[in-house]
């Protein structure tokens, strides 16, 4: 690691990151809270406003790791903003074109790609073998929905929330793992209702909070704050899984969420 006060190379942080098989995430804030704050703080002090490009996904990215959303969405904002730099300038001349390519400038891919995968993470995290729903969601995002997010273990995640809180996920097991997840300020797994293929279950978190769901192969769970009808939910299962296709998990989600705001 460089010294340099001026060096804004956010190499260093990948210990917070993911490259997909956990070699980096090293660093947790829900159990290496020293550490966790020692990279936050070399975060900050790597910060820096005119970052284009792939950098601007890598903000994204680890300001999400690092559970500040707001600090996330402002970078997400910059790579929005539109950019009339055409020629080879990079420093202020961040964000898009119309066509919505990166402006690096001119363009560069890296930071398209990079801006996505940071909303994900913004939404959903999944390392370590835990899936953490809303964990860095901004307060300008109070509200809103999402689908067909992939969580580590090969679970489908559908998912709405509002004044940000979690109203309704919906995820269905494509693998039949053991499903880990952890609550967070959006969603009190202590509060929570969890059912699996339309019958409540009852299980008891873990010393740190999370909470292990075991799954088979095509399992579908709803989990929401308050109490579902789940009949409906339970006749949709089985119609989706005696091969029903009109039947979607976005499908099952709506009508939770239907359920939920009667």
């Amino acid at each position: 690691m460089s010294n340099k006060a001026e060096d804004n190379s956010d190499a260093a942080l990948w210990c917070i990151a993911d490259n997909g098989d956990n070699t980096y995430s090293q660093v947790s804030p829900y159990a290496d809270t020293d550490m966790f704050q020692a990279t936050v703080n070399s975060l900050a002090v790597r910060d820096a406003n005119n970052v284009t490009g792939w950098a601007m996904g890598w903000k994204v990215n680890l300001y999400a790791r690092a559970l500040d959303a707001n600090k996330a969405h402002s970078f997400v904002s910059m790579a929005l903003k539109h950019s009339d730099a055409y020629d080879i300038q990079m420093s202020g001349k961040g964000g898009c074109y119309y066509n919505l390519w990166d402006s690096h400038s001119p363009f560069q891919i890296d930071g398209n790609f990079g801006v996505t995968a940071g909303v994900n993470e913004m939404l959903l995290q999944s390392y370590n073998g835990t899936v953490t729903l809303l964990p860095a969601l901004p307060d300008v995002w109070h509200s809103g929905s999402i689908s067909g997010l992939k969580a580590e273990g090969n679970f489908e995640v559908t998912m709405s929330w509002m004044e940000g809180k979690l109203h309704c996920a919906t995820i269905q097991s494509r693998k039949g793992s053991t499903l880990r997840l952890r609550s967070t300020a959006a969603m009190d797994l202590s509060r929570a209702h969890i059912y699996k293929n339309g019958v409540e279950v009852d299980l008891a978190l873990q010393p740190d909070g999370s909470l292990d769901v075991p799954t088979s192969e095509g399992d579908i769970l709803n989990i929401s704050l308050s109490e579902i009808s789940i009949g409906s939910i339970a006749n949709l299962i089985r119609k989706m899984n005696s091969g029903d296709r009109t039947i979607t998990l976005q499908t099952i989600h709506q009508t939770a969420n239907h359920l939920l705001r009667k």
